[in-house]
């Protein structure tokens, strides 16, 4: 159980669909492989989503497919649990025969206190946990909450999970869903200023998820 939770905070949108032609797969570790897909208007690039957990296992996941240019600057993600662990996501954009490349490791994270603070837990089964502090570093200058809901066949899991973050991860979207492996994810996600004097922002959870739900799924399954 404790691996499912890993994996399913690693993955979300798949695209298909007209112009750029892009691979398609979705898997664990460095490298997937899959067929080639149309992608639909609006998504002019291919690329590749990594991701790593260490929410209970760690878990490494790969995703490709299509997406739209303006992503590609888009740096590194971060959320970072405190005591229960991280998880990080890269975005790498590419053509052609680069799609085929095992992309380079994702960057360490800059693990420097910041000065800044925010509520840090992680829970199953739920959607409360027990709070504690975790110090933020880097640039996490926000505070994470995300809670979801996680299906793989006839199970179906809760989850809760609060940290820091930076700014990387707090974009565009509130509620977003997605899948990976088989696995369907549903989760609602906000960041806060860890200073508490701005509103929240919500969580861009579309390429967050698709790098995510790996996790979760291996956090379920261990």
């Amino acid at each position: 159980m404790r691996g499912l939770l890993t994996l399913s905070f690693l993955a979300t949108f798949i695209a298909t669909g007209a112009s750029v032609s892009c691979e398609i797969c979705e898997g664990f570790g460095d490298t997937c492989m899959g067929p080639l897909h149309t992608c639909p208007p609006g998504f002019d690039t291919c690329g590749i989503i990594q991701a790593e957990g260490t929410v209970g296992p760690h878990i490494r996941t790969i995703v490709k497919t299509c997406f739209p240019v303006s992503n590609c600057d888009e740096g590194l993600t971060v959320v970072n649990l405190g005591r229960f662990g991280t998880v990080v996501k890269k975005l790498t954009c590419c053509v052609g025969a680069e799609c085929a490349r095992v992309p380079p490791s994702l960057p360490p994270i800059n693990t420097s206190h910041n000065g800044k603070r925010c509520p840090a837990c992680y829970a199953i089964h739920g959607f409360t946990c027990k709070e504690e502090i975790a110090q933020c570093a880097g640039d996490e200058l926000y505070c994470f909450e995300l809670s979801g809901t996680t299906s793989l066949g006839a199970m179906t899991v809760t989850n809760v999970m609060k940290g820091c973050s930076n700014m990387a991860t707090c974009n565009d979207t509130l509620h977003s869903s997605g899948s990976f492996a088989g696995m369907t994810v549903v989760t609602t996600a906000n960041c806060t200023l860890a200073s508490g004097t701005a509103g929240s922002f919500p969580v861009s959870l579309r390429l967050f998820l698709q790098a995510i739900s790996g996790v979760l799924l291996g956090k379920i399954l261990s």
